[in-house]
């Protein structure tokens, strides 16, 4: 017999931590974002995904950097 139980948190915060919380997590849906887009690109090129040498992965990553302006912002800090 399976138990499945769910519970449900709710945390009471102020404007600032609202704020905090918010930025948070566009940062992390922002990397996902980048994640994915260069997995399907990845993909689209016909990437062998069996391939664990360590050296490809760098010249494929290292092929890949750019100076754009999505990973720029003033109000980091």
């Amino acid at each position: 017999m399976i138990i499945r139980k769910a519970f449900r948190f709710r945390i009471n915060t102020n404007k600032e931590l609202n704020q905090q919380l918010s930025e948070y997590v566009g940062c992390c849906r922002f990397l996902w974002n980048k994640a994915l887009a260069l997995n399907l690109s990845r993909l689209e090129e016909g990437y062998n995904a069996t391939n664990r040498h360590r050296h490809n992965e760098k010249s494929f990553y290292g092929s890949r950097k750019k100076i754009s302006s999505d990973y720029a912002s003033d109000d980091v800090g």
